[in-house]
C-alpha cells in the first residue's frame, strides 16, 4: 500500500466539503475568507530520525527547514503565508535548543513576513515539529495540481537532486567537502519559492501547479492524475547544480534527480514560453489518462513511482 492509496481510504470520513473553496487532494485546503480572498491551511511535520538528525543538522537548520518545507506548499499554491501554528514535542527540556529553533523560523519570518499565531509543547520521546500554515491567495489565482491542460508547458524552479546525493555522501568517509558543503546548502535552507511564484503569476498565465515535496516522478503522477493528462519530461533538462556533474556519468542518473525527495521546489504549467531567472521548462502536457513518462535520447520510460512514500516504505519493511 502506498500513501495516495491509504488517503483514498480515509476519504471516506472527509465529511461535509461544500464549506471548502478546494477540499482534501491538494497541496493545501482553501476556505472561504473575506472579500475576493481565500485562507489557505497545511500542516506538515518534521520528525527526528525520519526527517532528520541532531548530527546531521543544528537545531536552527531543523526549524529553518520544517516550516520552510511547509511554506512551500502555500508557494505551490499561489499564495503567501500569514501566521503559523508550531506543535513542539521535546524529550527533554533544553531552552537553548529550543531558542535555536525558533531562531531558524525568524530567518523565515524576516524573509516572508509572517507572525507565530500560538501552538503547543509536550513531552515526548524525541524531536517533532508539526506545523500549521495559515496562508492567504486571491480566489481566482489559486494554483491548483487538477489545473494542468495539454498543450501547456512544464516549468520547475530552482534545482533537484542534490537531497539525494546529500544523504548518500554523507555516508562516506571519503567525500568532496566542497561539493558535500553545496548538497548540505539545499537540506538545511532549501528556500520557500513564494516570491518567485508571487512574480510569476504576475507576469504569466499559471495553469497548475505542485509542491515537490516527495519527488518529481511521485509528485507528477498525482498531478497526472488530478488533471487527467498525461506528462512527458525530457530528462536532460531537469536543472541540476554544477557540483552534481560529479554523478553526472553514474548510471541512472536522471532518474535519481527524479527521485529525490523533500526538495521543496514548485513544478507548473502554463501555455506562456516562460523567461524567468531560476526557471527550467523540463517538459510538456499531452491528452492522456495519468501517466508520467521520461524522455531520454530517443527512448519513453515510466516514471510515475519514482520518489519517496512513509506508507509504502512501512508496508515493505
Amino acid at each position: 500500500m502506498n500513501e495516495d492509496e491509504l488517503l483514498k481510504i480515509l476519504s471516506k470520513y472527509w465529511g461535509r466539503e461544500d464549506n471548502l473553496i478546494i477540499p482534501n487532494g491538494d497541496d493545501t485546503l482553501a476556505i472561504p475568507a473575506y472579500d475576493d480572498l481565500a485562507y489557505l491551511v497545511t500542516v506538515d511535520t518534521s520528525l527526528e530520525n525520519v526527517h532528520f538528525t541532531k548530527e546531521i543538522l543544528t537545531f536552527e537548520e531543523i526549524g529553518y527547514r520544517a516550516v520552510a518545507g511547509a511554506l512551500s506548499d502555500i508557494a505551490a499554491m499561489g499564495g503567501e503565508p500569514v501566521t503559523i501554528l508550531i506543535d513542539l514535542e521535546i524529550p527533554e527540556l533544553q531552552v537553548e535548543s529550543i531558542k535555536s529553533i525558533y531562531n531558524g523560523i525568524r530567518i523565515l519570518q524576516d524573509e516572508f513576513c509572517f507572525s507565530i499565531g500560538g501552538g503547543n509543547i509536550v513531552h515526548g520521546n524525541r524531536w517533532r515539529l508539526t506545523t500549521t500554515v495559515v496562508g492567504v491567495v486571491k480566489r481566482d489565482y489559486i494554483l491548483r495540481r487538477n489545473n494542468f491542460r495539454p498543450g501547456e508547458k512544464i516549468y520547475i524552479t530552482g534545482d533537484i537532486g542534490r537531497v539525494y546525493y546529500f544523504f548518500r555522501e554523507l555516508k562516506k568517509p571519503n567525500k568532496d567537502e566542497v561539493i558535500f558543503k553545496k548538497l548540505r546548502e539545499k537540506v538545511a535552507h532549501p528556500v520557500p519559492r513564494i516570491k518567485e511564484i508571487r512574480e510569476l503569476k504576475f507576469k504569466y498565465n499559471l495553469g497548475g501547479a505542485i509542491d515537490i515535496s516527495d519527488g518529481l516522478g511521485v509528485d507528477l503522477k498525482r498531478v497526472a492524475e488530478a488533471s487527467k493528462v498525461n506528462i512527458v519530461i525530457d530528462m536532460e533538462n531537469i536543472p541540476y547544480v554544477k557540483e552534481l556533474n560529479y554523478f553526472r556519468n553514474e548510471e541512472n542518473f536522471y532518474f535519481t534527480l527524479i527521485s529525490s525527495g523533500e526538495e521543496y521546489e514548485v513544478c507548473f504549467s502554463s501555455r506562456d514560453e516562460i523567461e524567468f531567472p531560476g526557471i527550467t521548462k523540463i517538459g510538456e502536457v499531452l491528452q492522456g489518462s495519468g501517466k508520467v513518462l521520461g524522455k531520454l535520447g530517443n527512448q519513453l520510460f515510466e516514471i510515475s513511482a519514482l520518489g519517496y512514500d512513509h506508507i509504502k516504505k512501512l508496508s515493505t519493511d
